[in-house]
């Protein structure tokens, strides 16, 4: 059996190893029981959001204010993330912004202050959601403004 046709939760076992390879170097040293109790984390979704590794992503573009804005690809699906308002969104999928496939929303502050976040701190929300997609980790809904 090759590690290409075993499946963790829709999540190929090769994710799992490169989260649990960054895990170790990350924690000096790791041991056997470290790993394993990562891994049973990893799949069962414990491990909290700003802990998931990144994966790698193609952003064509972040930028812009009220909305702040980024388009880009993972996975071979394309992202659109907005932050507008009070609220941030990322949605992924063959048509993002019609018909997403997965979406992720977040509260981040008063009225009228996300449309005006620094692409640093966009950036840091849009690899965090990021994170929770490639983790096979649903997306979270909060009700539409107004």
């Amino acid at each position: 059996m090759t590690d290409q046709n075993i499946e963790t939760q829709d999540r190929p076992i090769t994710d799992l190893a490169k989260s649990l390879y960054e895990l170790s170097a990350r924690t000096t040293p790791a041991s056997d029981a470290d790993l394993i109790q990562a891994a049973a984390k990893y799949v069962e979704g414990s491990i909290p959001p700003s802990e998931l590794p990144v994966p790698e992503y193609d952003l064509a573009h972040l930028g812009g204010n009220c909305p702040v804005q980024a388009e880009g690809v993972i996975n071979g699906k394309s992202f659109y993330y907005r932050a507008r308002w009070d609220r941030w969104s990322l949605s992924i999928g063959a048509d993002p912004i019609g018909a997403p496939e997965w979406t992720h929303v977040e509260i981040c502050g008063a009225a009228l202050e996300a449309g005006w976040m620094e692409e640093d701190e966009a950036k840091e929300h849009l690899e965090r959601a990021l994170a929770l997609y490639a983790a096979g980790r649903p997306g979270a809904q909060i009700p539409p403004v107004g």
